[in-house]
């Protein structure tokens, strides 16, 4: 028996047959339809040998809610395996595709959580976003209309995606 992979499923919590949360360090949302998938907050290094393990061959679309670092732990994993479109809020865009302008001020360097955010733990390295969205912004995803609620508080530029499947509703609301 392969504990380590025994281990990393029983993370993977089922909330409904066709939404996953696997609970890594980070609360990540899988939403399923077939053998694709939507991911919100990629933030564990075992992503893609769970999606893996769940036979997906397509990760369609990811979805970040804020900008902290540790949410895309995952990501490089998943861009070796997989050819997503990448959204976040547009209040946060240059935090993911120009992190180098938020490190390059001293004051962002040195200034540790003196109730300033974004704070120590913005992306070191840049993400391309295909997406952004503002409070507001909807879109459908297979059978799931999703979107975008503006949740300031973690960051001051946080989104929350309200997921909804006929009947089923869920907020995937990052740290707020």
């Amino acid at each position: 028996m392969d504990t380590k992979n025994n281990c990393r499923t029983r993370l993977l919590n089922t909330i409904f047959p066709e939404l996953l949360v696997y609970t890594d360090g980070v609360n990540t949302g899988i939403l399923l339809q077939g053998k694709s998938a939507l991911i919100i907050n990629p933030g564990s290094r075992n992503l893609t040998d769970i999606l893996v393990g769940l036979e997906i061959k397509k990760v369609e679309k990811i979805l970040f809610t804020h900008h902290r670092r540790e949410l895309a732990d995952g990501l490089d994993g998943l861009l070796r395996f997989y050819t997503p479109r990448i959204g976040a809020s547009k209040a946060e865009e240059k935090l993911f595709t120009e992190p180098n302008k938020y490190w390059n001020k001293p004051k962002n360097r040195w200034h540790v959580l003196d109730n300033h955010i974004p704070y120590h733990v913005t992306h070191i390295k840049k993400i391309r976003l295909d997406e952004t969205y503002i409070e507001g912004s909807a879109f459908k995803w297979h059978n799931w209309e999703i979107s975008v609620i503006l949740t300031p508080g973690y960051t001051d530029g946080s989104i929350s995606y309200v997921v909804r499947n006929a009947d089923r509703l869920v907020v995937f609301s990052g740290d707020l």
